[in-house]
């Protein structure tokens, strides 16, 4: 008959393992849906709900890819933006709509995939939105000279030295004889010239300005003159720096042939009166200009509430040309994604990362073509021995996470991150799932990937032994769990919980709770909500300030709902934690000549929805669900007055954990089972708290399946009173049995409204041992 064992799992916070039965942990088991593991009961308990806040028309079904983002513009302000079909739309977290105007741009929200296409970052309240359906282009150059002048830099001439000036040619001006200043040289110049028809000169101070009133493309020039003495002329270039004339007319440009320290590529000058003298200029017949319609462009909220979206306001070419100024790296490609980071704006494209100046978010070119300062801008590319298309960015600790398809990079710099330091070096080498972006949960990084049909997710994060990132697969112990590709990823720091949405299921999204003690990581564990059948889809999910957003298309019709992942923290009119999805509290009318009270939904209920008393109503009705008919499809009726306060509707949803097999554990140390024998269970004792319903489902191998309830009543308890719903607090509940423990699958389910919160079990059985260890 064997020996009588009596064991416990003390602890059932682990989550799904797809481990052998007989390796796994004590607390893992073989499936959780609809539960939340947690440290905190020592067990899994009834996954929070989501409340309805508002339907989305703006999307019409699960055939849209609608781009969505959001952000926090101070404690009171969040809004929602999401990008479709050429249009853009804006909500705040109630769902009501903003006011968006376009006075531009509107054509560059075309998109075949939206929700593939587009990325944003927001920098105070601007929002920079990029679309990689667009490639960023220069705008054609359209610079023509007029009025086309010429300058005369006047200075002092030698003795006995002849001098002259030739425009197109011939002799307008000669002068030899003794020394005179550059003042006298001035003065003889503008007497003297003889200028061709439709010339004429003036004089600025020791500058002869010469203009041809045709525009003619005319050529100047000098004999006599060298480095020091001598008049210097100049129109479209000039030799050196030291050759222009201490004044010009505002915004005259020239190029200088070499620089002060010989570079014989030369730079453009400009004169300004602003800035009292020459400055760097740029290439006046170069493209300078963004194609600002290929270009990021922004989304700008106003003083008054509303938003402005429009092309992007970009500094053009500030010094340089082609050459000393090269265009951005992003020219000429798709800008993937975009990213602020260390007080730059940094467009991700190709193999190229490329930062704005610091401080100016949209300046990407540098200050001068002829020195290199700390601010300016500077591109950087992926250094690896393979293409590396660069897809995502994201701020980590101090340095820019960036991933292609198949490796991670990291742009690292000192204390501040300037051209001269910075690099972009290969980090970690894992197939990226290039749908996802990367997320920072407390200071752990996480990013999706996939092996096979498989995702795996990596917890990147810094190691203060090797002082190095290192990346672990935090879904090795449950591998095939999570369907690949994963195409979202939200979490929670507070809570240590990091949510998924994969695109093999978009009515599921799949849960890792964790837990850290110290340096050991004292939960691991994997889990899943379901938020329906096939006509749910889910399009976004995000957590804000911790209650968990989703745009969620439920058949014919799209809402906006709110999770909140802490229900202690609710301040709704529950009187225990109701389980129905999509809850909204609806005030009744009632029908004195009917008798009946009717409710209508703001969505359709599709005959499934329950009805709840909230605490508005009387001790004794309190939490009641009541029996409810479904006479129209936004309508619920029931029999009796039901209209003194809100009642709490929503859609129910079914909770399960299918245990591991259950195996007798070495008593000194419990991770290792003993698989020599049998047991025969004969006994499954389920210990709970908060709890007002479960099932106990035992199927034994090629055996019908055999259910044992508990409804929250307890026979001689204080809490089991009459016309109150049972919610038990504290307690446990046995299942009597005679199963093979190695063959029957067990299953504790809850498919009510009532919360429940299983801490542990006990199980009693008869073990044969067949071999035993010398």
């Amino acid at each position: 008959m064997g020996r009588l064992i009596e064991q416990s799992i003390k602890t059932l916070y682990q989550g799904v393992s797809r481990q052998p039965d007989s390796v796994r942990l004590p607390g893992q088991v073989e499936e959780a849906t609809n539960v939340l593991m947690s440290v905190v009961t020592g067990g899994f308990e009834s996954r929070p709900s989501s409340r309805h806040i508002a339907e989305n028309t703006f999307i019409t079904g699960s055939s849209d890819k609608p781009f969505i983002y959001s952000y926090a513009r101070d404690a009171t302000e969040k809004y929602i933006i999401i990008a479709k079909n050429g249009d853009l739309k804006v909500f705040d977290l109630d769902g009501v709509e903003v006011t968006v105007a376009f006075p531009d741009g509107k054509a560059y929200l075309a998109a075949t995939t939206p929700n593939e296409s587009f990325s944003a970052v927001t920098i105070a309240d601007r929002t920079i939105i990029a679309n990689n359906s667009f490639t960023v282009a220069m705008a054609a150059n359209s610079y023509v000279e007029s009025p086309t002048q010429a300058l005369v830099n006047c200075r002092t001439t030698n003795n006995s030295t002849s001098y002259s000036i030739t425009i197109n040619g011939s002799s307008v001006w000669t002068y030899s004889g003794s020394a005179i200043s550059a003042t006298e040289l001035a003065s003889n110049i503008i007497s003297n010239i003889s200028l061709p028809t439709g010339f004429s000169a003036t004089r600025d101070d020791l500058t002869i300005v010469i203009e041809d009133s045709a525009d003619s493309d005319f050529t100047i020039a000098h004999t006599g003159s060298d480095d020091i003495y001598g008049p210097i002329t100049m129109r479209d270039n000039v030799a050196k720096r030291t050759h222009l004339p201490p004044t010009a007319p505002d915004g005259y440009l020239i190029r200088v042939g070499a620089t002060i320290d010989g570079n014989e590529l030369g730079f453009w000058a400009k004169f300004s009166l602003a800035d009292g003298g020459w400055v760097e200029a740029a290439d006046p017949y170069a493209d300078n200009d963004f194609n600002d319609t290929t270009m990021p462009h922004f989304l700008t909220r106003q003083a008054d509430g509303t938003f402005v979206f429009e092309k992007g306001t970009y500094d053009a070419r500030i010094s340089g040309d082609t050459t000393t100024a090269p265009d951005p790296d992003f020219v000429g490609q798709k800008v993937q994604s975009v990213i602020y980071h260390r007080n730059r704006l940094a467009f991700i494209a190709g193999e190229t990362v490329t930062f704005s100046q610091s401080g100016k978010y949209f300046t990407f070119w540098p200050d001068f073509s002829t020195q290199s300062l700390d601010s300016d801008s500077f591109g950087l590319t992926a250094s690896a021995s393979e293409v590396n298309l660069l897809r995502h960015a994201l701020s980590f600790r101090k340095a820019l996470f960036i991933t292609s398809d198949k490796n991670q990079f990291e742009v690292a710099g000192d204390e501040r991150l300037i051209p001269e330091n910075a690099t972009l070096d290969l980090s970690t080498t894992y197939l990226t799932e290039t749908l996802c972006r990367p997320i920072n949960l407390g200071s752990t990084l996480y990013f999706a990937a996939k092996s096979g049909r498989d995702a795996c997710i990596y917890e990147y994060k810094f190691d203060d032994n090797t002082l190095s990132n290192l990346a672990s697969d935090i879904t090795l112990h449950a591998l095939g769990y999570v369907p690949a590709p994963v195409v979202m990823m939200t979490g929670d720091p507070t809570n240590d919980m990091l949510l998924l949405l994969s695109d093999k299921d978009r009515s599921r999204i799949y849960i890792y709770k964790m837990y850290v003690d110290g340096d050991q990581k004292a939960q691991s564990a994997w889990h899943m909500w379901d938020y329906g059948d096939s006509t749910v889809y889910i399009h976004w999910i995000k957590v804000i300030e911790g209650d968990l957003y989703a745009v969620v298309t439920r058949g014919t019709q799209t809402f906006l709902e709110k999770t909140k992942l802490r229900y202690e923290l609710s301040d709704d009119k529950h009187p225990y934690q109701i389980c129905l999805d999509q809850q909204t509290k609806v005030t009744g009318s009632y029908n004195s000549a009917t008798d009946v009270t009717t409710w209508t939904t703001p969505y359709l209920h599709n005959s499934k929805a329950a009805v709840i008393l909230s605490t508005d109503f009387p001790t004794g009705k309190v939490g009641e669900r009541l029996t409810v008919s479904y006479p129209t499809t936004t309508t619920i009726t029931a029999n009796g007055d039901f209209s003194a306060g809100q009642a709490v509707i929503g859609l129910p949803f079914e909770q399960e954990v299918q245990l591991s097999k259950l195996f007798v554990r070495e008593r000194t140390n419990t991770s290792r089972t003993i698989t020599s024998g049998r047991l025969q269970l004969r006994r499954l004792q389920v210990n709970f708290q908060e709890t007002g319903f479960f099932q106990i489902k035992v199927t034994p191998s090629f055996r019908d399946e055999q259910t044992f309830t508990f409804n929250g009543r307890r026979v001689g308890f204080g809490d089991n009173l009459v016309g109150t719903v049972a919610i038990a607090d504290s307690g446990h509940f046995a299942a009597p049995l005679q199963v093979d423990a190695s063959t029957s699958v067990i299953k504790i389910t809850n498919d009510t409204e009532k919360p429940m919160t299983i801490t542990s079990i006990d199980y009693r059985g008869f073990f044969n041992e067949l071999t035993r260890a010398e």
